[in-house]
């Protein structure tokens, strides 16, 4: 359904569209060679060759020939005539036929699926390997030998090529001038196009045009013919300084940056081309705030609690708290005594695929951990992103969760990310596993750029897998990780601190079996049935406390800090639950856009959530947002072009 825009009116491309349809027709015609070996005799009728030239290729009593064949196949010899032949032979090797429908294979659904007419004009050295030879090297063979078996094996292929383009020429003269039809039908249609999206854009008073830095490279001629004014690049950081350059329009007048140089830089394909003297992995952004350009700072952060905030802080020396949204953050996980741990073991790496690498008991330890959070302390899948800094890893963890019957049956997409995937994102409860064991190497771990990242996504809760030594002890870049270690001293160890039920002081969990056992024991399930039973919602969620029988805060806040509180978390875990059902939503959104700021710790921007007491068995909060009407709506495709064809029909 088209957008309607009072004042909007589109020019139609139906007529070019038909001359464009009438004109790949007409190519389609004059193509008439196809794939087909050249027949000599037509050659000789349009007097390409000559007749002694002929007779040397199909007269087999020709007296100088040492190996004539007969025709034009034979002549161009065995392994051309393969290649050369779209149907092949009984005699042709099955390789060259399955290699052929394999490529075949691969081409097609780069173009059919786009709904394209396809008329092959790649002709040039259709019948064998390129040869050294020019044009002109062909012109000269053919006027020097008057037996063809003369001319050299290699050097066939394009003496035939000059055959063939002499022949196409004679037959269809007409193919220059409907190639220039054609080149000239679309301009016109892409021309008309952007005209219409130009109107469109104009008579619905759009001010403000949003788009990818590949996108503004692709419609750069329309957003060019609009003429902003202003830029503004979000995530600046990791934008190539190639494509900030492309994005600087002739009318751009304020160029506003916003990013952080101190975490992930652009993407580069080839590791040379990270080093000097190319260094595209260096953004403009953080170019010009290295040369010294006058630049704001975000020190404020409303993001994580303190304990998170001290990690982050490691790298962003003046950030502080927003201590109004900060407050309002509890500061325990349901189930677990700390919410910041390292877990540190010596399970070890192996091999995934291509270069990556993967550890599975790490990544069953977290996923056991995962039903733990969700099946025992009743916390939102919602609430959990699982982090690792290796694609093997993310396998590794979406196959177990995948084969876990407890959290199957949740009926919810995990979240199971890359580090440089999280970019600009958080969640309430991160899992970050860094894979590498003592048999491993740091690899790319010790990059600051990506450490941070993976330390800064948590709101109210971090927990860390991996074996420290590989990182600490790196020779040239072990300071990145030592320093986190040395803040988190007390809260990391071998065993995961966890609080199962109200009656058990703290147990700690060192391995995967252990964890499964706890999950299991009737011991605590009694006793987290005992708190959940009289409700409603008691079959659908066993661990929910009912609102009847416990009506107290998640948890202490920071301005609880230093006094006692009535229950303290994890060893009341079901007693400290809020009041209201599990699964209900907040009707009163409104309340908490106020709470919603812009930004978070240095050089980096966020919208954090700040919901007080809010439940750990809902989905997480987000901000409300004015739908926006849908004429409004603005999508520009290639499909657009299929449709003009038919929209005046």
């Amino acid at each position: 359904m088209r957008a309607y825009v009072p004042g909007f009116h589109r020019q139609s491309t139906k007529t070019l569209h038909s001359t464009l349809k009438q004109t790949i027709i007409a190519l389609r015609e004059a193509h008439t060679l196809g794939n087909d070996v050249l027949d000599a005799k037509e050659l000789l009728e349009h007097k390409i060759l000559s007749e002694d030239q002929y007779f040397s290729v199909t007269d087999d009593d020709w007296e100088s020939t040492d190996c004539a064949g007969g025709d034009l196949a034979e002549w161009l010899g065995q392994p051309q005539h393969q290649h050369h032949l779209a149907s092949g032979s009984p005699d042709n090797k099955a390789g060259t036929h399955v290699s052929s429908e394999a490529h075949k294979s691969k081409l097609e659904p780069r173009w059919q699926s786009l709904g394209v007419k396809f008329v092959p004009f790649d002709i040039q050295r259709q019948c064998g390997r390129p040869s050294r030879y020019s044009q002109e090297a062909a012109i000269y063979q053919l006027a020097h030998n008057r037996n063809l078996y003369n001319i050299k094996l290699e050097d066939r292929s394009t003496v035939y090529s000059y055959l063939k383009d002499s022949l196409r020429d004679i037959k269809s003269p007409a193919i220059p001038d409907l190639l220039q039809t054609y080149n000239d039908t679309w301009t016109s249609i892409h021309n008309i196009l952007v005209t219409n999206r130009i109107a469109f854009i104009q008579a619905a008073d759009i001010e403000v045009i949003g788009c990818t830095a590949t996108g503004l490279l692709k419609y750069r001629e329309l957003i060019a013919s609009l003429r902003p004014k202003i830029l503004l690049m979000e995530e600046a950081a990791e934008i190539r300084e190639s494509d900030t350059i492309a994005a600087l329009l002739p009318s751009i007048e304020h160029l506003i940056f916003l990013g952080d140089h101190q975490q992930l830089q652009p993407h580069v394909d080839l590791p040379e081309l990270a080093q000097d003297p190319y260094r595209v992995n260096i953004s403009m952004f953080e170019r010009l705030i290295k040369l010294g350009i006058p630049h704001q700072i975000l020190l404020q952060q409303r993001r994580m609690i303190p304990c998170l905030r001290e990690i982050v802080q490691l790298f962003y020396p003046r950030l502080v708290d927003h201590t109004p949204t900060i407050s309002k953050l509890p500061l325990n996980i349901p189930g677990v005594s700390t919410p910041l741990w390292w877990f540190q073991h010596d399970w070890p790496e192996s091999p995934g695929i291509g270069n990556s690498v993967q550890n599975f008991t790490e990544g069953l330890m977290i996923v056991r951990f995962v039903q733990y959070l969700v099946t025992r302390a009743n916390i939102s899948p919602n609430r959990i992103t699982l982090l690792t800094y290796y694609r093997g890893q993310v396998d590794i963890l979406n196959k177990l969760l995948a084969s876990n019957q407890w959290l199957v049956a949740c009926e919810t997409e995990w979240a199971v990310r890359t580090v440089d995937g999280f970019q600009g994102e958080e969640n309430d409860i991160i899992l970050l596993s860094l894979v590498r064991g003592p048999n491993g190497k740091a690899g790319f771990l010790t990059q600051e750029n990506r450490a941070i990242v993976g330390l800064s996504r948590a709101r109210v809760g971090m927990y860390i897998f991996g074996h420290r030594d590989v990182l600490t002890k790196h020779p040239v870049r072990g300071e990145t990780w030592s320093k986190v270690v040395r803040q988190m001293k007390g809260k990391q160890g071998r065993a995961l601190p966890l609080c199962p039920s109200m009656d058990t002081e703290v147990v700690h969990v060192d391995h995967p079996d252990q964890l499964k056992r706890i999950i299991r024991d009737p011991q605590y399930r009694k006793d987290s049935s005992t708190h959940s039973s009289g409700g409603p919602d008691s079959e659908k969620q066993p661990f929910a406390v009912q609102a009847a029988e416990v009506k107290v805060s998640l948890g202490s806040t920071r301005e609880d800090e230093g006094q006692s509180p009535q229950i303290k978390l994890p060893f009341r875990i079901e007693a400290d639950r809020p009041s209201s059902p599990p699964g209900q939503q907040l009707d009163d959104m409104e309340e908490l856009a106020s709470d919603l700021k812009l930004l978070s710790f240095e050089d980096f921007e966020t919208i954090p959530l700040s919901a007080p007491d809010c439940p750990w068995d809902r989905p997480p909060l987000m901000p409300t947002i004015t739908p926006m009407k849908e004429d409004l709506l603005l999508e520009f495709s290639d499909d657009e072009i299929s449709e003009a064809g038919t929209e005046d029909s």
